[in-house]
């Protein structure tokens, strides 16, 4: 008897693609796939061996591709916009289309809304079942046509998502708010986030991230504008804007000045190119800093200074060489615990299209380095040539622990013949290696899209423990790529609930898989990979094996609380909910002390909290101080307690004094104390404080001798930090007890 054995979908590439194709293979015809952009090749397979095995010229059928194509059976299928004639001079309808992922009925499938031009948006219901449900018109989404970047974030802390969405050939952009019934209904207007004016908006993406660690999300939303198409000569619409808080929840001013973040002096005509835009914390202080990819050699990363404002550290940190950069990744794809940043740009290096020596050497792979620096990883890597790039995302599609990389790319400019190279150029994957290296493997693993892509986002859509890709392309049907992947590794996705901040954005989540293995970090973000916005979810691949995974910790930013969970079970959803009652470690000092003043041991102390105190008995202390550095990647006491050689790592004891520093330190000396809490096997808690050194400094000491003395040190305004047990059932409450053995 026949027995299939799969299916097999090979694509080519050929002008014949928008006429439509045949194909015949080892004297067998196949009837043509038509799809906008591409067309394939159904395979079916007549001869069987007397193995039962089937073959085909001699060669035998292993496995189907990984990633299928199942956008017609998931409802998926309706085209982003029909190209008019003639084409639009302006060109943006070609940047258009993008894609948002959130949960808004929060019924455990996320749901999916893809931006139109032209055309009504949809919002696409997932119901569980593999398939999904427009349900636009009867959710209230119905109106609009104008719409491109789209983000999903709770702006009123109620426990929905909101909606906020950028616009193209408008004078406004748009945020609907959940009424916590699955009904939206829009307010931008009212709420201060619609950036309206009498000026022609070209809005691109949009992000939610807490900026101030006030708890409540703010938003930053990109445009792209030449001066040709801005005659009022208005202010860019590419805006911060800042959540108004507890006073007013889910209202907002602009405060893009302010903060430093106008870019109209960035490109030489005033004009400004910004295409996407990520908070991310990439030199791990706990605050967000803002990274923004931008055209015409106009990406820049700005570091948040704590107070409300952002400092311009591109150039310094050895970012921002991208000639167009357009779409955004952010990942630890080495596996280092430091979140890299991948952009996508235009690669032509035959000069075809555009003037060689400028725009076409490719996409960038910034490695972070950490200390607020980067090095350029995109050769080593083997990720420069991604064609006419847009979006992009890191994510980890066959569960072995590390790191994956999905690019979308395309063009057609209806007015210019030139960009024919672009038109049809197959999407990348590059699977990770190891050792810094990726390889390219689309169409090995069944990614066949060839249509100009913009939007590109990932989603368990499924829920079926691995990763699914989903590429809006322009002009065109969208795809949804339904990862099938065998479940020979684990997985574990983990979502977090916040009391500071519903969502958890910004939270920093690390798995440790075996005791004395490598660590897997994820931040959860709202950010954009180009018009587009991947599921908050974080997805960590496990590798084979059944055991559990030695731990889980999620360090909670706003309120500075580091959860650690250990063991935990693998192949689930784990949610993780912030902790109401956190013990805190309160350092108290002072930011300005004085232009020459001699800052003496008893002008800064920190002091321990401990009551009510759940650590286990006995409990370790590590007390460091490191010059010039501000970034710190933290271990259990088996390993190094900084990544850069702290000048004293100590455990207290009784017998011996502790000197936090020696000598005098020259003015502008950056200074860094940190404080680590351990049980011997994992940290229990953790601060690290720093002080710009005004002028000379005496050193400070602690004899650890009397637990009831202050301990000084030199450190910066009031932190705390909150400290919660792998087990709290495991841990009696004892008293912490000072001094401690090593």
């Amino acid at each position: 008897m026949f027995k299939r054995t799969g299916d097999w979908i090979m694509g080519c590439r050929s002008e014949s693609f928008r006429h439509g194709c045949s194909h015949t293979w080892a004297g067998l015809t196949s009837g043509l796939i038509k799809r906008p952009g591409w067309c394939g090749v159904a395979v079916v397979l007549l001869s069987v061996g007397a193995s039962g095995q089937v073959s085909l010229g001699g060669g035998s059928v292993a496995h189907r591709p990984i990633f299928g194509d199942v956008t017609v059976r998931a409802g998926l299928d309706t085209e982003q916009y029909v190209i008019t004639d003639p084409p639009d001079p302006r060109g943006l309808i070609y940047m258009s289309g993008g894609a948002a992922i959130g949960d808004y009925d929060a019924d455990g499938h996320p749901d999916l809304y893809v931006t139109r031009f032209d055309t009504p948006h949809a919002l696409q219901r997932n119901t569980g079942t593999g398939t999904f449900t427009d349900v636009t018109e009867s959710v209230g989404l119905g109106a609009l046509t104008t719409g491109n970047g789209a983000a999903w974030g709770d702006v009123d802390n109620d426990g929905d998502l909101d909606l906020y969405v950028t616009a193209i050939f408008d004078t406004r952009f748009y945020l609907f708010i959940n009424d916590g019934e699955g009904q939206f209904s829009e307010e931008g207007v009212s709420r201060g986030a619609a950036v309206e004016g009498p000026d022609i908006h070209f809005g691109q993406s949009v992000c939610f991230g807490d900026y101030d660690l006030d708890g409540y999300l703010d938003l930053h939303v990109c445009e792209w504008r030449r001066n040709d198409l801005n005659p009022l000569m208005a202010p860019s619409n590419s805006r911060l804007l800042r959540n108004l808080g507890a006073l007013e929840p889910g209202h907002f001013e602009d405060t893009t000045v302010a903060a430093g973040l106008d870019l109209s002096g960035v490109h030489f005509t005033g004009a400004v190119f910004s295409f996407a835009s990520t908070f991310t914390d990439l030199d791990q202080d706990g605050w967000p800093d803002l990274a923004i990819t931008g055209d015409f050699g106009t990406s820049r990363l700005f570091w948040n200074d704590h107070d409300g404002s952002f400092t311009d550290g591109t150039l310094a940190a050895g970012v921002g060489t991208d000639e167009n950069g357009m779409g955004s990744a952010l990942g630890d794809y080495d596996g280092d615990g430091r979140l890299d940043w991948f952009v996508t740009s235009i690669y032509d290096p035959p000069c075809e299209f555009m003037p060689c020596g400028w725009g076409y050497t490719g996409n960038r792979l910034f490695r972070n380095l950490g200390g607020r620096l980067f090095e350029d990883a995109t050769d080593a890597a083997g990720v420069r040539d991604g064609s006419w790039g847009w979006g992009a995302a890191f994510f980890d599609y066959d569960n072995d622990g590390d790191l994956d990389l999905a690019q979308t790319n395309g063009i057609d400019f209806a007015e210019d013949p030139k960009d024919e190279m672009f038109n049809d150029d197959p999407m990348r994957f590059w699977v990770n290696l190891g050792a810094g290296s990726m390889a390219e493997s689309a169409n090995r693993l069944g990614i066949t899209d060839t249509g100009n892509g913009k939007g590109l986002v990932y989603l368990d859509y499924d829920t079926d423990g691995d990763v699914d890709l989903f590429v809006c392309n322009n002009s065109a049907v969208p795809v949804l790529y339904a990862n099938r992947s065998k479940k020979n590794n684990g997985w574990l996705r983990v979502e977090t609930v916040g009391l500071s901040g519903s969502q958890g954005i910004g939270a920093r989540i690390t798995v440790q898989v075996d005791i004395d293995g490598p660590t897997q970090v994820r931040e959860v973000t709202c950010g954009s990979h180009f018009l587009g916005q991947s599921e908050t979810v974080a997805h960590f691949g496990l590798g084979p094996g059944d055991n559990r995974v030695n731990e889980v910790s999620v360090y909670w930013p706003v309120s500075g609380t580091l959860q650690v969970m250990s063991p935990v079970a693998r192949n689930q959803l784990l949610v993780v909910q912030e902790p109401e009652a956190p013990l805190t470690l309160s350092i108290n000092g002072q930011r300005e002390l004085g232009t020459g003043v001699v800052i003496a041991s008893d002008q800064v102390t920190v002091t321990l909290d401990v009551t009510p105190s759940s650590f286990s008995d006995p409990v370790h202390l590590y007390v460091g101080t490191m010059i010039g550095h501000s970034s710190i990647t933290w271990a259990t006491p088996r390993g190094p307690q900084s990544e850069a050689q702290p000048l004293l790592t100590s455990a207290l004891t009784a017998a011996s004094g502790l000197t936090l520093f020696s000598g005098q330190l020259p003015a502008g000396t950056l200074l860094t104390t940190f404080v680590v809490i351990s049980d011997g096997r994992r940290i229990l808690a953790r601060d690290v404080q720093s002080v710009r050194v005004p002028g000379s400094a005496d050193p400070a000491q602690f004899d650890g001798l009397d637990p009831t003395d202050a301990l000084n040190a030199f450190a910066s305004d009031l932190a705390r930090l909150a400290c919660v047990p792998a087990e709290a059932a495991s841990f009696p409450s004892l008293p912490l007890r000072f001094p401690l053995g090593p």
